[in-house]
């Protein structure tokens, strides 16, 4: 039978459909980024998948062997790029556990989150779009189990460790990323928490001005560090794998892609198809990985368990600090059976696993269980916190061990 030219234009359309398909795959970089941001939106979401897939059906109904062949093209291009994705990449060990989480200001139900939030006992938290109504009621609720935070505007950082160096970092007009210094028994660890702008898809396609210029200035001030190890964590509005994010994704490592299992999706909360919230790292390395179960907000939180690097002491020796008796001595004196000069004043405080119950508590998935069960915390406040007014920002702020000092805003 003599094909008609419009049979002629279906067959060529659907071979050049088979080319591309694969090459997009293989090749995000090669569509464009010009006007509508296509470029990010393509590297934003891994959605190719539904593209073969309909591929496949359409193979399928029409009973073409020869359009079956040729969707294993596009299917071996997306297994060799995502395949490793799918895989678990967790190893055993780190030092610290970072949980970042982006609470929606208009969360209906700011007590379960911090619930949730408690349950992961992370060592250092982030938190974004906090709001003037509910800021105060995350500081109170998490002031007994981690006695150092900085916040300001919407971004604050919580610590179970000592807070040095402090400050808001200039990214927008109004405050949406803060630093700090976190000085762990392991080291210390340069930690920068950011809400960078949102962006929008409209027909015209992505906007992404106010997110990219924001990009810009947070990575001036994240290449004067002069820490070893660094950590950026937040809500980026943006994958790891959007080339708009490549000033920062060249000198750091996406902890979920290093260390996780799967996408780790994260947005929407109720069906995630897209992560916007990650944990970066230099010099540190992650361990592990993973999303928090769903709290009221429209974010999932997500963890990740860090080594942090050897450091240089005083001596000048070159070894890591020794965690387990650093973090003896630390809980130690605050139970009071420590002597030292660095010893400080504690009140007695509920413990964890009484605001906490036990189907509410969460761990790591259960390949990874055994690195991070949940640890118990102190019987005991921590250390006394005097409060003094600021008349610029509501912000709180932690002065080097034994000295905690907060600022609020009247």
């Amino acid at each position: 039978m003599t094909r008609t030219p419009a049979g002629h234009g279906r067959t060529a359309l659907r071979t050049v459909c088979t080319a591309l398909l694969p090459l997009v795959i293989l090749a995000p970089r090669l569509v464009p980024n010009g006007p509508g941001r296509v470029g990010s939106l393509v590297d934003t979401m891994p959605w190719t998948a539904l593209a073969v897939l309909a591929w496949g059906a359409v193979a399928v109904l029409r009973g073409s062997r020869t359009a079956a062949l040729l969707t294993v093209l596009p299917v071996t291009a997306w297994l060799v790029v995502f395949g490793g994705t799918l895989a678990d990449k967790s190893s055993p060990g780190g030092d610290l556990t970072l949980v970042t989480h982006n609470v929606n200001q208009h969360n209906p139900d700011p007590e379960r989150t911090i619930r949730g939030l408690l349950a992961a006992e992370a060592d250092v938290l982030a938190l974004e779009e906090l709001s003037p109504d509910t800021a105060r009621t995350y500081e109170r609720a998490l002031a007994g189990f981690y006695p150092h935070h900085f916040y300001a505007g919407t971004v604050g950082l919580w610590s179970v460790h000592p807070l040095r160096d402090a400050r808001v970092v200039p990214v927008m007009p109004w405050t949406r990323a803060v630093r700090a210094t976190v000085e762990s028994p392991s080291g210390p660890l340069a930690v920068h928490a950011v809400h960078l702008p949102s962006v929008r898809v409209t027909p015209s396609g992505f906007t992404t001005r106010a997110r990219d210029e924001a990009l810009g200035r947070l990575m001036r001030e994240v290449r004067a560090e002069r820490s070893h190890d660094v950590v950026v964590l937040g809500d980026f509005n943006g994958s790891a794998d959007d080339r708009a994010l490549r000033p920062l994704t060249r000198r750091f490592a996406s902890a979920q892609s290093a260390a996780g299992e799967g996408f780790g999706f994260t947005w929407p909360s109720r069906f995630p198809v897209v992560r916007l919230d990650q944990i970066f790292v230099a010099g540190a390395k992650a361990t592990s990985a993973w999303t928090l179960p769903a709290t009221p907000s429209d974010h999932l939180p997500v963890a990740a368990r860090i080594a942090l690097g050897p450091h240089p002491r005083p001596d000048g020796q070159r070894a890591t600090a020794n965690a387990g008796a650093m973090t003896a001595k630390r809980y130690g004196a605050a139970l009071g059976r420590y002597d030292g000069a660095d010893a400080c004043q504690t009140v007695p405080r509920a413990s964890y696993s009484s605001m906490v119950s036990i189907p509410t508590a969460v761990s790591a998935p259960s390949s990874r269980r055994t690195s991070h069960r949940l640890r118990s915390r102190p019987e005991v406040m921590p250390p006394a916190v005097t409060r003094s007014p600021s008349s610029t920002t509501r912000a709180f702020l932690t002065s080097p061990p034994c000295s905690s000092r907060s600022g609020l805003a009247t």
